[in-house]
């Protein structure tokens, strides 16, 4: 398996806290994981049903990937068993992540790791321009600190006519201000490993709307649905339709599918308040 270093730390919206704690908790992982049973949780079959209905709307997932925020790496590894992968680049912000525990999780899924490189590496400086065909986050852009930016970095890293697919906790849109600023203040155990007050750390449960104005004015078509959630047993044996548990002040399950364009034109769309300062053409 290869390896890049594309320099989180050059990344300005990234926190330190959130660099911290993550070499300590995927170093922690190295040893816990023994076999594929210890890194497929109940949890995890949830985000992988929840990837494969976001592939059955893009018809397949083929060729050059990149996995954002990737955490151990078993979604790539999931991927690289499943599908036929020309490469795949799989990104996490640490250097245990991408240099030791990534490898170790291909390697206990016993996966092909020949096309695959590891990134140390932010979502909001991706290295790579229209270069994948697919790029993959499950449950990791809500750590972004700007999703504008993610968005943008990812629809600049995508072919034309490529797509983006995540799965991520989310907030109903009606969710007030003060939620998030009580929020940022409670101290937390993070992982039952070390306390942090959440504001020093990224951990945010945008709002459903947010998900997709921020997709929407970055440039890329994009749909985003509620999901019923990983607890919701009636979905596990089709009992009945179960619907999503939207109650105000608890994080849902949204999926996103979004494209960009076919045609590439680098231009921000006209309803973008992000770019103001500058004339946009028609």
């Amino acid at each position: 398996m290869k390896y890049e270093d594309w320099s989180p730390t050059e990344d300005s919206f990234l926190k330190p806290k959130e660099i911290e704690i993550h070499e300590s908790f995927h170093r922690s992982l190295i040893e816990k994981y023994k076999s594929e049973d210890d890194i497929y949780s109940a949890h995890r079959y949830f985000r992988i049903r929840a990837l494969n209905k976001a592939i059955e709307r893009t018809g397949s997932i083929t060729g050059r990937v990149l996995e954002i925020g990737a955490g151990d790496g078993w979604c790539s590894a999931h991927l690289l068993k499943k599908y036929k992968l020309s490469e795949i680049f799989t990104m996490e912000i640490s250097d245990a992540a991408a240099k030791e525990l990534i490898p170790h999780v291909f390697n206990v899924c016993k996966v092909d790791s020949s096309i695959a490189t590891g990134v140390k590496g932010s979502f909001n400086n991706i290295r790579k321009t229209n270069y994948f065909d697919f790029v993959v986050a499950i449950g990791a852009i809500h750590h972004s600190e700007n999703l504008f930016e993610t968005f943008r970095n990812v629809y600049k890293s995508l072919k034309p006519g490529g797509w983006f697919i995540a799965q991520e906790p989310s907030m109903i849109n009606s969710t007030k201000n003060k939620f998030y600023f009580d929020r940022d203040k409670e101290e937390i155990e993070f992982k039952k490993m070390t306390k942090v007050v959440n504001g020093e750390r990224s951990d945010n449960f945008y709002r459903k709307c947010e998900y997709q104005t921020a997709a929407l004015h970055a440039g890329l078509d994009t749909e985003v649905e509620w999901l019923v959630g990983p607890r919701e047993k009636a979905t596990w044996f089709g009992l009945k339709k179960p619907k999503p548990n939207l109650k105000p002040g608890k994080p849902n399950n949204v999926l996103i599918v979004a494209q960009k364009p076919l045609i590439d034109n680098e231009k921000i769309p006209l309803t973008s308040w992000e770019y103001s300062n500058k004339i946009v053409s028609k």
